[in-house]
């Protein structure tokens, strides 16, 4: 019983770091394209004027 326990701990450690890496991907993605699309509208905006 205590190898069950060992086992599910280590699957959830794996899953916990697992999912903290994709959030932390995600949000570098999320920030990229921000960056990309405010610097697009400015440029828009630009041309506007």
């Amino acid at each position: 019983m205590e190898s069950l326990y060992f086992l599910l701990g280590t699957c959830m450690f794996i899953f916990i770091f697992y999912f903290l890496y994709e959030v932390v991907r995600l949000r570098k993605e999320v920030n990229t394209l921000n960056g990309i699309v405010n610097h697009l509208l400015k440029d828009n905006s630009e041309e506007k004027q």
